[in-house]
């Protein structure tokens, strides 16, 4: 299960990653593809990953791809929450390799905060 869409006003992705589903890796990067199309360069990224089961390596693959896009055209700021240590870790491990400056929050609430005043021009 995942969800993504763009918010033009903010300028901002949101993507929410819970247990996967089989079609989910066929179709997540075309999803992502769309939304991020939609936005413009310097866009910010908030990742729910409260719910995220990581079941196989060609998932993280994917999430890797995923990231690169989004640097790619363009992410400035991302965001991610997550409860387990090990997705924690697993995805700061893909941000680095593929380049994405990003922190992670402990809730919902903290990462809108924290990327609102990233926008707002404040030191993260």
């Amino acid at each position: 299960m995942f969800s993504i869409r763009a918010d033009k006003q903010k300028n901002r992705l949101y993507i929410k990653l819970g247990v996967p589903d089989p079609d989910d890796e066929k179709t997540i990067l075309s999803v992502l593809h769309k939304e991020i199309n939609k936005l413009l360069p310097g866009f910010t990224v908030l990742s729910d990953l409260t719910e995220f089961v990581p079941v196989n390596q060609e998932l993280g693959q994917i999430i890797l791809q995923a990231q690169e896009a989004m640097v790619d055209r363009g992410a400035d700021f991302a965001v991610r929450v997550a409860n387990s240590s090990v997705v924690r870790l697993m995805m700061e491990r893909r941000a680095k390799s593929s380049g994405i400056n990003s922190v992670t929050a402990n809730s919902l609430e903290e990462a809108e905060k924290l990327l609102d005043e990233y926008q707002d021009g404040k030191k993260i």
